[in-house]
């Protein structure tokens, strides 16, 4: 494993499993505060939009002093396409840092999705989440794995699932998922729709109806066993988020490790980086129509995900 230091300002979302698997899995050192300027390993920003200014201010300062400093950037997409004055100057800033010495700008979004992104970065890698299926099940009890499985098969009771994982907001897509379950009686019959993770900013009443339409809630901050097991139960996962939420996702990340179909929109990120891997379903009016015709079975022509050799990447960059 690379020896090095790392820097996550807090612990919510998906960071404090990026935090455990750079300790764990990439052998990382968490640190904060002037430490940040004074280790003489090299440095990574787990996430570069989460303390953009930091992020700008200690990488010029650890140049001057010869030491390396790596960010990954998570919505360079939209740094690059957006209009608004913030995100003018956050372009020109990460234009101008590709030619400071001993900074490198990682974006998880990949070149070939959007060739854009390699003016304001020097890299590209996978989000974590596409190739850490053995870290996450470590993290697991087989036993409770088992159960929430059982729990939601009990439920489908033999029709087909589909997860939406994680939290639930409009950004996610959820109140699409929801009107979609909603949308044909024919539907219901053939599918169960499962959400595993907090909702917020939902219409009440919308989430009632899909309860009331025989929709699996898990309304709260899953465990990592949970998590598994809506992998290991699902056919289809939700990937399908809003358009101004346009950027990759680890739950695509997962869903593709776990081999199961995705439901995406069109012309997204995530639709790019599944073509070829996994089944697809495109998010519109013949949606419903398209899920009761897939018959679940594997691409032949399916690329596979061999990801985790973007890992070489990383080690390299924090050498």
């Amino acid at each position: 494993m690379t020896d090095f230091s790392f820097y996550s300002r807090s612990e919510s979302g998906h960071r404090l499993e990026y935090i455990k698997f750079s300790e764990s899995q990439l052998g990382g050192v968490r640190i904060a505060g002037l430490s940040l300027i004074k280790t003489p390993k090299p440095l990574l920003f787990l996430m570069v939009e989460e303390s953009f200014l930091l992020y700008v201010l200690i990488s010029l300062v650890r140049s001057l002093l010869g030491r390396r400093t790596v960010g990954l950037v998570f919505r360079a997409k939209e740094c690059v396409q957006g209009n608004s004055l913030r995100l003018k100057i956050k372009y020109a800033i990460m234009r101008a840092l590709r030619h400071i010495n001993n900074v490198k700008s990682v974006s998880i979004v990949p070149f070939f999705v959007c060739p854009e992104v390699e003016n304001i970065c020097d890299y590209w890698i996978h989000d974590f989440q596409f190739w850490d299926r053995e870290f996450l099940e470590s993290l697991t009890c087989e036993s409770e794995v088992v159960e929430v499985i059982e729990y939601i098969k009990a439920k489908a009771a033999g029709r087909k699932i589909l997860c939406a994982v994680g939290k639930q907001d409009k950004s996610k897509g959820f109140d699409e998922f929801i009107r979609l379950y909603l949308s044909s009686e024919q539907l219901r019959e053939e599918y169960l729709f499962v959400s595993g993770g907090k909702i917020s900013g939902i219409d009440s009443e919308l989430v009632k109806a899909f309860e009331g339409s025989g929709g699996l809630l898990i309304d709260k901050r899953i465990s990592d066993s949970e998590l598994v097991a809506l992998y290991k139960a699902a056919d289809v996962i939700w990937v399908c988020y809003a358009p101004d939420y346009d950027q990759s996702s680890g739950i695509l990340g997962r869903a593709l490790q776990y081999e199961l179909a995705v439901i995406v929109r069109g012309g997204s990120v995530i639709e790019s980086l599944a073509k070829n891997k996994v089944h697809l379903i495109q998010c519109g009016d013949d949606t419903v129509d398209c899920l009761m015709s897939y018959k679940f079975i594997k691409n032949s022509e399916a690329e596979g995900v061999t990801l985790s050799s973007k890992k070489t990447l990383l080690d390299g960059l924090l050498a």
